[in-house]
């Protein structure tokens, strides 16, 4: 069952209350950042596709105030594409993520931006992310998009094991449902990433100088 649990300024607060973990402690930025969107492709946010995720087009607009705010301080901002190609995750779901659904994005990468593709849950499979972060110096990722227990988990866990600091914007990620959503929230926390808002992480951005 799909569900809309996102539509508030409270869904930081409604979606860690009762959680914890090291992750939702007081945290500040190590090194130079960046900010990993995953997957905002109209597969998730249109609702019109087989897979559309109800609280995907609410955390477009908060996406889209970290993107802005990661452009306007000088700072990385990378997304990554889903596209499959016949690997684990079409066997898996038993489908693949054609080109109807593909190339939309629902926000726009400028053209001096990367554009990963790829085809398994984790972004630092095939080693041209960490290679990107590493030739940019980028000591901390700020990692939202969608589904917050799929892609956007399977990244933060690998992110922290190439030596990132991880933060999550707990209400700038998705996926199907709330549940889903809070055991992710609650796994990385434990051990992986800091989980912030988006408007929380965008005030500790105002103090980067890049």
């Amino acid at each position: 069952m799909r569900d809309a649990y996102m539509d508030g300024d409270d869904d930081h607060s409604n979606l860690t209350d009762g959680l914890g973990g090291k992750g939702l402690k007081p945290w500040s930025f190590h090194g130079r950042p960046a900010l990993l969107v995953m997957d905002m492709q109209s597969f998730f946010t249109d609702d019109c596709s087989p897979a559309f995720l109800p609280s995907a087009p609410t955390i477009v607009t908060r996406l889209r105030r970290l993107i802005d705010g990661f452009r306007s301080a000088g700072l990385p901002v990378i997304f990554t594409v889903h596209k499959d190609g016949g690997g684990p995750m079409e066997r898996w779901w038993g489908r693949g993520m054609n080109d109807e659904w593909t190339q939309e994005l629902a926000l726009q990468p400028l053209d001096s931006e990367s554009i990963l593709m790829k085809d398994v849950y984790d972004a630092f499979h095939n080693g041209s992310l960490g290679r990107l972060l590493k030739d940019m110096k980028v000591e901390s990722i700020v990692i939202g998009g969608v589904c917050t227990h799929l892609c956007v988990e399977s990244t933060v866990r690998s992110a922290f094991c190439h030596g990132f600091q991880v933060i999550v914007p707990s209400d700038g990620t998705a996926c199907h449902d709330r549940e889903h959503h809070r055991a992710s929230l609650l796994n990385m926390s434990h051990g992986f990433a800091h989980i912030d808002s988006s408007d929380n992480i965008l005030t500790k951005l105002e103090t980067i100088h890049d």
